[in-house]
């Protein structure tokens, strides 16, 4: 674990370095290593290159809060059609109302096959003039047997799993486990930039928003940071975040921001709500 995490940190380290660098050095301002600020996960400066034609932008959106399974808090859902709560509805309209601003000129809003990504990209497109595309390969994990149940109940009923993979929360010791009757997260990563790509080749050059889900977004960030599967679970992407990729090919990907939440652009008005039952180590 220390191990996969201090090399995701290095690499997301090397990353913010580059983007500090450039901004820097645009403003031929020369600042003392040790002064450099500190970015959290969620906290990327952009690179001033939006408007670049060459380049399609990819706004990628966390849907909002959700009503878990039996409404128990910790209980996994994964791609099951679970609703959003109030909360996460409110979040939706106003990552819709930050986009409003941030990218007025949208050319297409995807969302997965899901009801709470499909409420909060019919937000995004309301006044646009633009109908939402549905694709299911952008939808969120499937859990399989696990649906339903917490952490401590799958390591309960099924021990014999958590021994295969290892961890809940990247697989590990078996990174391509599937008894469980879901997938596994490398399945998901497949599956999504293969969507991805799709989405690219037919949108070159556009501004593009997609509303999808926490591993879905792990993959999309993953991918363009240069990070292996295993190391998705150290991302930090709140519910209703909004995060921008931009790309001028499948290898040349740029990360101008993620994990920005709701709490950021509400001025504090809404909490930030991670909202992943395996998010983290475990």
């Amino acid at each position: 674990f220390t191990s996969v995490a201090s090399v995701a940190c290095s690499k997301v380290a090397e990353f913010q370095a580059l983007q500090m660098g450039k901004r820097l050095r645009r403003k031929c301002v020369l600042w003392p290593l040790g002064l450099l600020p500190l970015l959290t996960w969620s906290r990327c400066l952009a690179v001033g290159t939006a408007g670049d034609p060459k380049k399609t932008r990819l706004y990628i959106v966390r849907h909002g809060a959700v009503i878990p399974p039996g409404n128990r808090k910790g209980a996994i859902y994964g791609g099951a059609d679970v609703e959003l709560s109030e909360q996460g509805k409110e979040e939706a309209e106003a990552a819709a109302d930050y986009l409003l601003e941030e990218a007025p000129d949208l050319d297409a809003v995807y969302s997965s096959n899901l009801s709470r990504a499909i409420y909060g990209a019919e937000k995004i497109a309301e006044g646009r003039n633009l109908k939402v595309v549905t694709d299911a390969r952008f939808t969120e994990i499937n859990r399989g047997v696990w649906v339903g149940l917490n952490k401590a109940e799958i390591e309960e009923r099924y021990p014999e799993h958590v021994k295969q993979i290892g961890s809940l929360s990247n697989f590990e010791a078996d990174t391509e486990f599937s008894q469980h009757g879901g997938e596994s997260y490398r399945a998901v990563g497949r599956r999504v930039l293969a969507a991805r790509d799709d989405l690219l080749a037919k949108h070159h050059g556009q501004t593009v928003c997609l509303v999808c889900h926490n591993w879905v977004t792990a993959a999309l960030l993953g991918s363009a940071l240069g990070l292996s599967t295993e190391e998705w679970y150290t991302l930090k992407i709140p519910t209703a975040s909004v995060s921008l990729v931009e790309y001028s090919s499948k290898a040349a990907q740029n990360v101008v921001f993620m994990g920005k939440s709701p709490e950021e652009f509400t001025n504090g008005r809404l909490k930030e709500n991670v909202g992943s039952a395996l998010s983290s180590k475990g």
